[in-house]
């Protein structure tokens, strides 16, 4: 069933109004002798037929590249929705701790060389973070690293960056992405203060068609608003699946922005109780 669409027929006078979408402007007036049970029924089957095709190419497994506040934090939600998610980062440039040493570890063990996500997962696990709708979520959680694992992206249906606020950074981690994503994964920056635009200049043309910008608010499992950034290269079916996917499986009010550096501006609007409608267009 179609939930968000509700067509209903009208009768006005000598006129009949179509009214399509709940909630919305979105109706034609007919005259009175117009058959309106077979448009309704086919604008019906319409976007039942284009959910069916979203819901066809659905995430079911997610990278996330990073494993810091935000990176747990997403990775968290996800993995509570019933998403597979694998966490990679870096491996520890600078060597064993001492406590790590005291361990016995060496540098090729699993321990030191996935540190950063096994951190990632802890902070999950944590129950005073609340990162999770239940414990056993973080089975879905599978640490890793970007020199051993970039492998486990081949099968990924969304990859999203969340390393830190650096554009060298996040370029270095899409040129590590490239050659590991299947044909039609989405590929996304959680940047909340650098141009997406610039994020993917010098990528392939096939990346960007399946980039775009996807901002959690934090914390991502109570805040109500997700952040989409279309560039001028994005695919708008793939930038309707990753917003299919966020309205109804993890549950998000999507803002579509613009490519600024406010977007603070969304949430400063929520907050003051102006809230945005699923799709609607903030322009910042």
């Amino acid at each position: 069933m179609i939930f968000e669409y509700a067509p209903m027929i009208i009768h006005i006078g000598s006129y009949k109004l179509l009214l399509l979408k709940r909630g919305a402007a979105i109706c034609w007036l007919f005259p009175l002798e117009t058959n309106l049970r077979k448009i309704k029924t086919d604008f019906y089957y319409r976007k039942q037929k284009e959910r069916s095709y979203l819901m066809s190419k659905n995430i079911n497994k997610a990278v996330v590249m990073g494993a810091g506040v935000m990176g747990a934090s997403n990775r968290g939600l996800l993995a509570s929705v019933g998403v597979q998610v694998v966490m990679l980062d870096i491996v520890p440039p600078k060597g064993l701790t001492d406590e790590e040493k005291a361990k016995g570890l060496t540098e090729q063990s699993y321990e030191f060389r996935n540190r950063f996500a096994l951190a990632g997962i802890d902070k999950i696990k944590t129950p005073r973070n609340n990162m999770l709708y239940f414990k056993d979520a973080v089975m879905n959680v599978t640490p890793g690293n970007t020199t051993d694992n970039l492998d486990l992206i081949r099968d990924a249906d969304w990859i999203v960056e969340a390393a830190s606020e650096n554009i060298a950074v996040k370029q270095s981690v899409f040129k590590q992405i490239e050659p590991y994503r299947k044909a039609d994964a989405i590929v996304s920056s959680n940047t909340s203060g650098v141009s997406v635009h610039k994020i993917i200049d010098g990528l392939s043309e096939d990346l960007k068609k399946y980039f775009m910008g996807t901002h959690f608010f934090n914390p991502p499992r109570w805040m109500a608003l997700f952040e989409m950034i279309a560039t001028k290269w994005t695919d708008m079916d793939a930038y309707a699946r990753m917003q299919d996917f966020a309205e109804n499986t993890l549950g998000k009010v999507v803002v579509n922005a613009k490519d600024t550096r406010t977007s603070s501006e969304p949430y400063r609007r929520f907050r003051s109780g102006s809230r945005a409608q699923p799709g609607a267009e903030v322009w910042i």
